[in-house]
């Protein structure tokens, strides 16, 4: 018998904590279902944001394709203003600056590829700004800035593409033997067609070296250049 007068003492006691705490258990209920719904609108939010980016993007591509940079320039510009933080603003800066660098306006693809490398949030699309920058820094005859950009930070992945413009370095000093050395470190990379084994054989027999055994197989002849 005591252990059903417990049992009933203990319902009553929860029925009255109900009724004192039930106020607040409703209103943490509340907070927790606007939690949610905050989120749910910030993730549609988010989505939404990043769409039009994109369509930004493909807007760029398109005025590059038909060869309007002045229109890539302010549309890429536009973009990295009101989407900054998306990826799609530094591919549109990456795109643009390749468009100016076949223009041979390399002082402005310099300054666009800066800006990728100090504002992205992505690892990989810095490494691969900070590559084409170094390029565009050696084309304009700064090859210790050039050294300096590739020092900047870790290869991630493009170490045989950064040994080789290491070497493209070297050779243009008349430094034969840092650019064989460099030019045999990236030839690693070449089954991963970072590089190209054709450019590499090019370079080495033109300072009178050749590929190592084991890197003359595998790699398409052109590479996937970075």
């Amino acid at each position: 018998m005591e252990e059903y007068v417990s049992e009933s003492q203990q319902i009553e006691q929860l029925k009255r904590q109900a009724a004192e705490n039930g106020p607040w258990l409703l209103a943490g209920v509340a907070l927790a279902a606007l939690a949610v719904f905050g989120y749910g609108q910030w993730q549609r939010w988010q989505e939404s944001k990043l769409l039009r980016a994109s369509a930004r993007y493909g807007q760029v591509l398109e005025s590059l394709a038909k060869d309007d940079r002045p229109g890539a320039v302010k549309l890429a510009d536009g973009l990295r203003a009101d989407y900054a933080r998306t990826p799609y603003a530094d591919q549109a800066d990456l795109a643009v600056a390749r468009a100016l660098v076949e223009a041979d306006d390399l002082n402005a693809a310099e300054t666009r590829l800066e800006a990728v490398v100090r504002d992205t949030t992505d690892d990989a699309l810095r490494v691969l700004a900070r590559y084409r920058l170094a390029r565009v820094q050696r084309a304009e005859g700064k090859a210790d800035l050039a050294l300096k950009t590739l020092d900047a930070g870790p290869a991630l992945g493009f170490e045989s593409a950064f040994a080789e413009l290491r070497g493209d370095i070297a050779a243009d000093r008349g430094d034969r033997g840092a650019a064989v050395k460099f030019y045999t470190t990236a030839a690693g990379g070449i089954a991963d067609g970072l590089v190209s084994r054709e450019a590499l054989e090019m370079k080495l027999t033109a300072l009178g070296a050749a590929l190592p055994a084991d890197a003359t197989a595998g790699g398409a002849a052109g590479g996937v250049r970075p």
